[in-house]
């Protein structure tokens, strides 16, 4: 409006001026059409400026929105959100983007990767070029943080591992006497479930070889309740290593998802998946070395024979038909 009264101004002091006899015709119109264009320019400036206020509003709005959404995925970005708005204005990420970014770079970014039977989250190392020391560290802590959130496969485990420490005679379960033939059992399994699941995580991570998501997930569940019903209804009590081998082949393509959707850094493929793998074993060793000597000291106690093996595998196995169940329907 000020710049319309301004313009309406400037024509009548050059009606007026016009009028004036003494006045050069010529400097006059240049002058005129000189202050004209100042003041459309004036007033494109006005309103650029205003629409570039607008759009400033109007992304700080939209990166509200979407911060507030991504903090449900990752809680630590609350407390980083100043570094998340830097890297999203300076590297032209979305919001998700900046956020697994700043929160990979920070350590923390792990902490959002806890999910049974998959995750999302974005390709980290395709925003940002690690080198393959820092890519061997963030995908280790990755492999360590995924087993311990990754509730399945240490259900799957678990009821693999707990009749390790007892022998089935006469139809019931007792006490192995001595530690030897625990050790043995339990190496057996670990290391069965080891070189199946890094089998498969190597071909599928490579692109060699992949399975559906549905699929894998729902035979994973399956696998926990075969595993723990066979400490209920005894079938295959000497070789259960085979299960674990047969079972930790597609216990591989579940953790390959999360290297699926974390992607392989370009330069450091090799050193990233060795790393993840180390940490799946390491944050299992460490699993494994946490429950089995409570085990094998309640093995000869009716509360572990009569309560931990039916009762608890009962409890995984119920827990496993609902996984089952609600990954098989979508």
């Amino acid at each position: 409006m000020e710049l319309e009264h301004k313009k309406r101004l400037q024509e009548l002091e050059y009606n007026k001026a016009k009028e004036d006899a003494s006045v050069n015709d010529a400097k006059l119109e240049s002058e005129h059409k000189k202050r004209l264009q100042d003041l459309e320019y004036e007033k494109a400036k006005a309103e650029s400026d205003r629409a570039a206020k607008l759009e400033d509003e109007n992304r700080s709005l939209r990166f509200n929105q979407d911060f507030e959404s991504v903090t449900k995925q990752y809680p630590a970005a609350n407390e980083h959100k100043e570094d998340i708005v830097k890297a999203s204005h300076e590297k032209k990420l979305s919001v998700q983007e900046a956020t697994v970014l700043v929160l990979g770079q920070k350590g923390v970014l792990y902490q959002g990767l806890a999910v049974l039977g998959g995750g999302s989250t974005v390709r980290l190392f395709e925003l940002d070029h690690p080198s393959p020391w820092s890519a061997f560290i963030e995908y280790l802590r990755a492999g360590i943080w995924h087993i311990w959130s990754g509730f399945d496969h240490l259900l799957f485990l678990l009821s693999l591992l707990l009749p390790a420490v007892l022998a089935r005679r006469r139809n019931r379960w007792e006490a192995v006497p001595m530690a030897a033939p625990a050790f043995v059992n339990i190496v057996k399994v670990v290391t069965a479930f080891t070189l199946a699941h890094s089998i498969t995580l190597s071909l599928a991570a490579l692109d060699v070889i992949r399975l559906p998501s549905r699929l894998t997930e729902s035979v994973i569940a399956a696998s926990i309740m075969v595993a723990a019903l066979n400490n209920v209804f005894p079938h295959v009590t000497e070789g259960r290593w085979r299960i674990a081998f047969a079972f930790g082949l597609l216990h591989g393509f579940g953790f390959a998802s999360v290297l699926a959707e974390m992607g392989l850094p370009k330069d450091a493929r090799l050193v990233s998946l060795v790393a993840f793998n180390l940490g799946v074993e390491a944050g299992q060793l460490a699993v494994v070395l946490a429950v089995m000597p409570a085990a094998y000291l309640m093995r000869s106690t009716a509360f572990y024979r009569r309560g931990v093996m039916p009762w608890g595998s009962s409890a995984i196995a119920a827990m496993a038909l609902v996984w089952f169940v609600q990954r098989a329907s979508g």
